[in-house]
C-alpha cells in the first residue's frame, strides 16, 4: 500500500492564505467533488511574512500556562493577522500558552521589507514577556535583493 498525504506547512500555509484571492472553501469543495477549476489559483501581488512566537524551552520542554495578555493591539495594525497554535484558556478564562509554537504573527505589505516590519512591530505588541522569536526572519532574502521589496 502506498499512501500520500498533502497538507499546508506551518507557518508556510498562513502566508499563502493571506495572499490567496480565491475562496479556499470553494476550492476545497470543488476538489473533493472532482470539479477543480482549470484556471490557476489567484494570489494578491503583495508579500507576506510570518513570525512564530514560541515558549521558552521549545521544543523539548516548552513552558506552558503563561498569560498572553490582550492581542488586540497587535492585531489592530494594518495587514496583520495572528494565528493561534499552542494556546488555551486557563481556569479564569485568560489566554495562556499551551505548547511550544504558541502564536503565528503574520503580516502583508507591498514588499517583503514592509511585511516583515509590520510582523515584527505586531509581535512586539504581544503582551507575553517570555515569548521567544527569531530576529533574522527574511534577513537573507532582503540582503540578496537590491530593493528589499521583492516578495
Amino acid at each position: 500500500m502506498l499512501e500520500f498525504n498533502a497538507r499546508l506547512g506551518d507557518p508556510e500555509g498562513q502566508v499563502l492564505m493571506l495572499r490567496l484571492e480565491d475562496d479556499l472553501l470553494e476550492l476545497l469543495a470543488a476538489g473533493a467533488t472532482g470539479r477543480f477549476p482549470a484556471s490557476r489559483l489567484r494570489f494578491r501581488k503583495e508579500a507576506a511574512a510570518c513570525l512564530v512566537l514560541a515558549s521558552p524551552g521549545y521544543p523539548e520542554q516548552p513552558l506552558t500556562g503563561e498569560p498572553l495578555g490582550d492581542l488586540a493591539a497587535a492585531r489592530a495594525d494594518e495587514g496583520v493577522e495572528i494565528f493561534h497554535a499552542g494556546t488555551a484558556r486557563d481556569a479564569e478564562g485568560r489566554l495562556v500558552s499551551a505548547g511550544g509554537r504558541v502564536l503565528d504573527v503574520c503580516a502583508t505589505g507591498a514588499g517583503l521589507s514592509e511585511a516583515l516590519r509590520r510582523a515584527y512591530a505586531a509581535a512586539a505588541k504581544v503582551e507575553w514577556p517570555a515569548k521567544v522569536l527569531r530576529r533574522d526572519i527574511g534577513r537573507r532574502i532582503l540582503a540578496a535583493t537590491a530593493s528589499g521589496d521583492e516578495g
